[in-house]
C-alpha cells in the first residue's frame, strides 16, 4: 500500500512538471498586460488547486468516481484552464465586451471557493465500512419499473411534440425520417412535464440492473438516450455517461483503465458533437443534413463541444462587474424564491413571474446575451445572491452535502438502489457546477432520485 502511495506520488509530480511546462511554452510573451497577468494568476492558481486536490486524493484514497474527483476536474478546467486556453487562442470577448479586466478578481474567488470545499469535503473523514449490496435481487419491482418508465416517455414524447411541432418519427430519428415544423410549436406552459426526461435515465438504470430481458434493456436505453439527445442539452449526455459508466465499475468493483477512458471518450463524444452540429436545425424543423458534415464542420463542432460549456467563466465575469456597481445581490429572491414559484405551472398560474436573475447579466454582459441564453457557472449565482460569503457558504454546503452522499450511499452502502443513488448524484454534480440556477438544478436532483425513492417506498 505503501509502495501504491509512493508510485501515485510520482505520477502526481510528475503530472504537476508536465502541466509547468506546458503553463511556460505558451506563456503569453509581450501580450497585452492585462491577458499576461490573467494568463499568470491562472496559471498559479491553477497548478495549485491540482497540487492541493492531487495530494488530498493520494490521502483519502478517492478516485475518478467521488464526487470530489468530478467537482474538482470541472471546477479547475473552467475557472483557471479555460481562460488560459482562450487568451493563447485569442479568444478574449464575450457578445462583443470584453471581461477579463474582472478575470483576476473572479479566479481569485474561484480559487477561493475551491479551498472552502476541499477543506469541508475533508473535515472529517469516516474510513470505509461497506456492506455487501450484490446478491440482492428485487425482481417484484420490474412491472413498478416499466411503468414508470412508460409515463415519462409519453410524457416527454409529448412535451418535445407540443414545443418543437416535430412529428414523434421525426422526434425518434433526430430529424432523419417523419415531419418538422416548428410553425406548428405551442406556446402552451408545459415546462413542468419537461421534469421528467430528469427521471428517464435513472428509471432505465433500474431496469438494466433488475430487467431479465437483454433485448428490452437495449430498447429502452435506446428510446431515453434519443429522448436526451433530442432536448439538445449536451449535459444531459454526459450526465448519462457518467452515472451508468460510474454503476458499472463499482458494481463490479473494477478502476477503468486508460484505454477505456480514452475509447468512452471518444464514444462519448460522437453524439455530443451531432448534437453541437445539428441540434438548432432540429429544434427547428431542419433536421439532420449528413451532406454538411466535413472535416471543418467536424473540427468546429469539437472545439465547441469541449469549451462552450466552459465559457460562460465569462459571464460569471460579467456578474463580478454589474454586482453591487450596477445591481444589488438578490439575497435568496433566485435561490431561495423562485425555487418554490418554479414548479408552479403557468397553466396553474398565468403570472407567474420570470427568474430574477437576469439584470446582472444584461448590465455585465449585453441585454442579447440574457435573450440568447447565457448561463452562469454555480459560484456565479451564488456570487450573485449574497457575495463573497455566499460563494464561501454554498460551496462548504454542498462539500458537505456531497461527502454525505459520499459516505450513506458508497462507503456504507447497503443495497443496488443506494449505489444507484450515489452514481446518479455523480452525474448530477455536473449540471450543479456548469449551470448555476438553483430553480432548475432543484427540481432536476429530485426527479433523477425520485424513481429510486418510489421502489425503496413500494418495495419496503
Amino acid at each position: 500500500m505503501r509502495k501504491q502511495s509512493q508510485n501515485d506520488l510520482l505520477i502526481l509530480c510528475f503530472v504537476i512538471f508536465i502541466l509547468t511546462i506546458i503553463f511556460a511554452f505558451y506563456f503569453p510573451d509581450g501580450q497585452v498586460e492585462l491577458y499576461f497577468w490573467n494568463y499568470v494568476i491562472d496559471g498559479i492558481l491553477g497548478i495549485v488547486c491540482i497540487t492541493l486536490f492531487g495530494f488530498n486524493a493520494i490521502k483519502r484514497k478517492y478516485d475518478l468516481f467521488s464526487p470530489i474527483t468530478i467537482l474538482s476536474i470541472l471546477h479547475i478546467t473552467m475557472f483557471f484552464f479555460t481562460p488560459m486556453y482562450d487568451i493563447v487562442i485569442g479568444n478574449t470577448s464575450w457578445y462583443g465586451v470584453n471581461l477579463f479586466p474582472y478575470g483576476i478578481e473572479g479566479s481569485l474567488i474561484a480559487f477561493f471557493a475551491y479551498i472552502s470545499f476541499l477543506i469541508a469535503y475533508n473535515v472529517s473523514y469516516t474510513p470505509s465500512h461497506t456492506k455487501h449490496y450484490f446478491m440482492e435481487k428485487d425482481e417484484k419491482s420490474i412491472p413498478l419499473i416499466l411503468i414508470m418508465y412508460a409515463i415519462c416517455l409519453l410524457a416527454n414524447v409529448y412535451y418535445l411534440v407540443k414545443v418543437s411541432g416535430n412529428s414523434v418519427t421525426y422526434i425518434f430519428t433526430l430529424g432523419l425520417l417523419g415531419t418538422g415544423d416548428s410553425s406548428e410549436a405551442s406556446d402552451a406552459s408545459l415546462g413542468f412535464i419537461s421534469m421528467l426526461s430528469f427521471a428517464l435515465p435513472s428509471i432505465t438504470l433500474l431496469y438494466v440492473e433488475y430487467g431479465k430481458s437483454k433485448l428490452l434493456k437495449i430498447i429502452l436505453f435506446a428510446l431515453m438516450f434519443v429522448l436526451q439527445v433530442e432536448r439538445g442539452f449536451r449535459f444531459y449526455i454526459i450526465q448519462i455517461i457518467i452515472m451508468f459508466a460510474a454503476y458499472y465499475f463499482i458494481r463490479h468493483n473494477k478502476k477503468p483503465k486508460f484505454s477505456q477512458l480514452a475509447f468512452g471518450g471518444m464514444l462519448m463524444m460522437i453524439p455530443i458533437v451531432l448534437m453541437t452540429m445539428f441540434r438548432n436545425s432540429i429544434r427547428v424543423g431542419g433536421g439532420m443534413d449528413l451532406s454538411l458534415v466535413d472535416l471543418n464542420s467536424i473540427t468546429d463542432a469539437l472545439d465547441a463541444a469541449i469549451w462552450d460549456n466552459f465559457r460562460i467563466y465569462k459571464t460569471y465575469y460579467g456578474i463580478i462587474k454589474a454586482v453591487p456597481n450596477m445591481t444589488d445581490y438578490m439575497y435568496g429572491q433566485q435561490m431561495i424564491k423562485y425555487t418554490i414559484i418554479m414548479f408552479i405551472p403557468r397553466m396553474i398560474w398565468p403570472g407567474k413571474p420570470a427568474p430574477p436573475g437576469s439584470e446582472a447579466i444584461a448590465l455585465g454582459v449585453t441585454e442579447y446575451s440574457v435573450k440568447a441564453g447565457t448561463a452562469y457557472p454555480n459560484i456565479g449565482e451564488y456570487y450573485y445572491e449574497f457575495g463573497v460569503p455566499g460563494v464561501i457558504f454554498f460551496m462548504v454546503l454542498l462539500a458537505r452535502l456531497l461527502k454525505m452522499t459520499y459516505v450513506k450511499y458508497r462507503e456504507r452502502c447497503s443495497s443496488k438502489i443506494e449505489l444507484m443513488i450515489y452514481c446518479t448524484v455523480l452525474g448530477d454534480i455536473l449540471q450543479l457546477v456548469i449551470r448555476g440556477y438553483t430553480p432548475s438544478n432543484f427540481w432536476m436532483v429530485v426527479f433523477t432520485l425520485l424513481p429510486y425513492l418510489v421502489i425503496l417506498m413500494i418495495s419496503g
